[in-house]
């Protein structure tokens, strides 16, 4: 299972911290028959978001077309493709269409090779003809919605309030047999077009932060009721793994810093811990105007370099010491 916490600033810098635990539980119907550690964290070049549900090579390959980092990846006629090699010819929605058709309407009105449809659709868009009747002027408004669609899946989603290839993913899911309460919902964190938290449900709908909270934080999975217990009663001023300097006076509801979320972050998800569902690291992202910090993988690092030199020191003790072994 899974717990996800992010929360917003809203004092200092603009900024967003995202953090998810890394235990992923393996059932055999309904025995949970072992633990293990994997990724649920995707850091992109705008973005980073996270999984709460069932996980499904669909979920990661939505992931990976999400944050691709070649064409092919991010082209919404290969990812369908994709997830629909089992069930035969994917659907096209009336906006995602191959990167390489969106390419061409890019280019269409400097284009020396323009056919003879596409002369018509340049001239009516640029008022040199005038749409005749109701099936020209359609022609033209769609041709023209598709050429100031966002080559950014996130930054479409975002616009249009609908995730369609998520939605895609999860029926899919569903159809595969997965009840639809286990299907996986996700917090989207972005420094695009757009700097935001985001709720994704399972039928793709993006939705912003809830107004009722106090200061911005979305949570999911199932610490979740955990972490909302943890901010929503301020238990983070009685948490001695915060500094003692910031629970005594920094921590208020209209003061959180970057450094104050990262420490709000924290300590959530080792209260979702207590669920039994949650563990195994930490990962964890901080996202601002100028970038995004994949924090978690720099610990991770230091940590083990922490761990070869606490090892180092042992064996130069065993080395050097005069003691007889225990028996």
């Amino acid at each position: 299972m899974t717990t996800i916490v992010s929360v917003r600033t809203n004092s200092g810098d603009d900024g967003i911290v995202l953090g998810v635990d890394s235990q992923l539980s393996i059932w055999d119907g309904d025995q949970r028959t072992s633990k293990i550690e994997d990724q649920k964290l995707f850091v992109g070049k705008n973005c980073a978001f996270s999984f709460a549900g069932n996980m499904d090579p669909l979920v990661y390959r939505f992931a990976r077309y999400l944050i691709g980092r070649s064409g092919s990846d991010r082209d919404p006629e290969q990812f369908l493709r994709w997830i629909y090699q089992r069930s035969g010819t994917p659907p096209y929605g009336s906006d995602l269409i191959p990167r390489d058709v969106r390419a061409r309407l890019e280019t269409l009105s400097s284009a020396p090779d323009r056919g003879a449809l596409e002369k018509v659709l340049v001239d009516i868009s640029t008022g040199v003809y005038h749409a005749q009747g109701p099936v020209e002027e359609y022609v033209a408004q769609f041709v023209d919605r598709l050429r100031r669609r966002p080559l950014d899946p996130i930054d479409h989603a975002i616009a249009t309030r609908q995730f369609w290839e998520f939605y895609e993913v999860n029926r899919l899911f569903h159809l595969a047999g997965t009840e639809a309460e286990a299907l996986p919902e996700m917090i989207l964190a972005s420094n695009g077009q757009h700097m935001q938290l985001y709720h994704v449900d399972a039928l793709g709908n993006v939705r912003d932060i809830p107004r009722e909270h106090e200061f911005g934080f979305l949570t999911l999975g199932s610490g979740a009721s955990l972490v909302r217990d943890y901010f929503l009663k301020e238990k983070y001023h009685d948490d001695l793994r915060i500094p003692d300097a910031l629970r005594a006076e920094r921590i208020r509801p209209d003061n959180i810093s970057m450094e104050i979320a990262g420490w709000l972050v924290y300590g959530a998800l080792k209260e979702a811990w207590k669920d039994g569902d949650s563990g195994g690291y930490l990962d964890w992202v901080a996202i601002t105007r100028k970038g995004v910090v994949d924090c978690g993988s720099r610990i991770r690092k230091r940590l083990a370099i922490l761990e070869r030199d606490a090892m180092q020191a042992e064996l130069e003790a065993l080395k050097s010491s005069t003691s007889v072994p225990v028996q």
